[in-house]
């Protein structure tokens, strides 16, 4: 978008505030040539006339303040540069019961207003991830149940930007162990579950003393996920070790395991 930055009579210059992908133009209503610097090129701004188009910020941290001068005058010219009003891409998830955060956005100027949002469950709220600091808002599920969410996000930042775009949001089942006892017969392949729920995949490197006739396994269905003992001709006896399982949201499951074969 193209932004106009007014000189007016007595060469003020009117405080502007942009995205960093806005350009902006002087448009001069003094009587007097008017130059803003240090971006020189193209820019004098003759009595009513407008300069050329300007992007501010191409690179670097933001929000940032810029301040530049008139090179025919004493004035000087004020403009905010926040980052743009951008939606995140998911897919967005969340865990069963467990409190979290989801960024929703990224840039735009606080404040946001989401008031023009549709069909947001009770259990979701909007708020900024750092206020004041150009970075967007969450969605802070509280409690929520296991399921899937859909709703439409209508968001407006302070600069008047406008993001519209239906969200979806699975919460998936906790992540908590299989209680035992785990059984087996000798000689007999078998799958015993071992962790369930959470969000696939499944971490289980970290898992020691697991037998080479034992393979920690993993089912990616949504409705069905958790981590598996897979056991190959297992021999008469018990085997113990240490199981430490995380799922693609962090849930971590750390447990001593014993599986009896008889």
């Amino acid at each position: 978008m193209s932004k106009q930055i007014t000189i007016r009579p007595g060469g003020a210059f009117d405080q502007i505030e942009v995205e960093q992908s806005d350009d902006v133009f002087w448009s001069n209503n003094d009587s007097n040539p008017h130059w803003p610097v240090p971006w020189c090129y193209g820019l004098r701004v003759d009595p009513g006339k407008p300069s050329n188009s300007f992007q501010a910020v191409p690179g670097g941290t933001l929000p940032q303040k810029l301040i530049y001068q008139d090179a025919l005058s004493n004035q000087s010219g004020v403009m905010m540069v926040y980052a743009d009003f951008a939606p995140q891409s998911g897919p967005f998830a969340g865990t069963a019961g467990q409190n979290s955060s989801i960024s929703m956005t990224s840039g735009g100027k606080s404040p946001y207003n989401t008031s023009a949002s549709a069909g947001v469950p009770s259990w979701i709220t909007f708020a900024e991830s750092t206020p004041g600091n150009s970075s967007g808002f969450n969605a802070v599920l509280t409690n929520p149940p296991a399921g899937s969410v859909t709703f439409n996000l209508n968001a407006t930042d302070g600069l008047g930007y406008n993001i519209q775009q239906p969200i979806t949001i699975t919460v998936y089942p906790a992540f908590q162990l299989v209680p035992g006892p785990y059984n087996a017969h000798a000689g007999q392949n078998t799958s015993i579950p071992l962790a369930q729920g959470g969000q696939s995949p499944y971490n289980t490197s970290p898992s020691t003393g697991v037998p080479s006739w034992i393979t920690l396994a993993q089912s990616t269905s949504q409705s069905n996920g958790g981590v598996f003992a897979v056991l190959t001709n297992p021999p008469r006896g018990s085997a113990t070790f240490q199981l430490n399982a995380t799922d693609a949201q962090g849930n971590n499951i750390q447990q001593q395991i014993t599986i009896t074969v008889t």
